[in-house]
This record gives structure tokens, sequence and C-alpha cells, in this order.
């Protein structure tokens, strides 16, 4: 997908990359509208580039099995639906990307892999992180927040060998916990 290029599903349809298939988008926008996903599965890697846009509303962002996935300059939006990175998943976000979940989960599991380089920011609003068995989120110059809505606060948990690095990072918790175990 090339210069401002659209895809869009409605009505609770799905978009999926699966097996070896690969995802190239520069500068173009994926929209599931109404209760599907956006799932990227299998192996290869796909290259979300030059401000492209992954929206999600009502559903969820997922990415499994030995997907790489590089976002660079780009962004993604979930709204009342979850990020999802496991199964040995590599997600990379670097130039500046943003991301943000509302009503939902971030949620990293099975030794999967979340990289945030170069002023890389994610904001989770009504949600909470949660990063599970053998999972990594390593940060450099980049911030991950979390922040509460209508008097519920998110929080952000850790279990069972995650690793969380951070330089010249920052993690904020608004409103909830930050608990590791």
């Amino acid at each position: 997908l090339t210069r401002k290029s659209f895809l869009l599903v409605e009505d609770g349809g799905n978009i999926e990359f699966t097996d070896a298939a690969e995802l190239s988008a520069d500068d173009s926008f994926l929209t599931v509208a109404g209760g599907g996903d956006i799932i990227l599965s299998g192996t290869g890697t796909s290259d979300i580039t030059n401000g492209s846009q992954f929206i999600v509303r009502g559903g969820n962002i997922e990415y499994r099995d030995q997907k790489n996935i590089f976002f660079d300059a780009s962004s993604f939006a979930i709204s009342s639906g979850n990020f999802l990175t496991f199964n040995d998943a590599i997600f990379n976000m670097e130039s500046q990307s943003r991301g943000s979940v509302t009503g939902g989960n971030f949620v990293l599991r099975d030794s999967s892999t979340v990289n945030m380089f170069d002023s890389s920011h994610v904001e989770i609003a009504a949600g909470n992180v949660e990063m599970y068995n053998n999972g990594a989120v390593n940060m450099l110059d980049s911030s991950i927040a979390v922040t509460g809505s209508g008097g519920s606060g998110g929080s952000f948990l850790l279990s069972n060998f995650v690793q969380l690095s951070m330089t010249t990072s920052s993690v904020t918790v608004s409103g909830g916990d930050f608990i590791s175990s």
C-alpha cells in the first residue's frame, strides 16, 4: 500500500496477513470498524512506514508467531479493543512512532518482544499494560503512559520472567499500580 492508499473493513470483518504473507504500508491506512481485528501472524516481516496508520474500533490488533513488525514514523490507534503480541512475535516502534489504546489493554506474552526507540510513545487509557511469560520490552528514548478513566486507574503488570529494559525512557502510571511478580 503506498501514497495514501486505504484498506477499510467494516461490520465485524478482519484484516489478516498470515503464514508468509508480508505487509508493506507507506503513507497508507488500514482501518477496521465495527468489531473486527487486524491480525499479522506466521513468519516474515511487515513494514509500516512514513505516516501510515492502523485504526481499530471495537476490535484488536494482534501480532503472533514469528512475525516481525516495524512501525517507522507511523501510528496505531485502538478504541474499545486490545493490542496483543504473543508467540515470539517482535514489534518495533521507531522514529517517533505513536500508539494509543483506549478502553482496552496492551498485552505482551509468550516470549514476544516490543522494542521502542527514537522518541516513540504508547498511551493506554482506561486499560492496563500486562506482560507475561518470558516477554521483553526494550525502550530507548521512549515512553509508555498508563492513565485511568472515570475513577478507575490503569495498572502496569509484570509477571513470570518478563524483562523491562529502559534507557533514557519513562513509564508513567496515573491512578493505578505498578506490579512485578
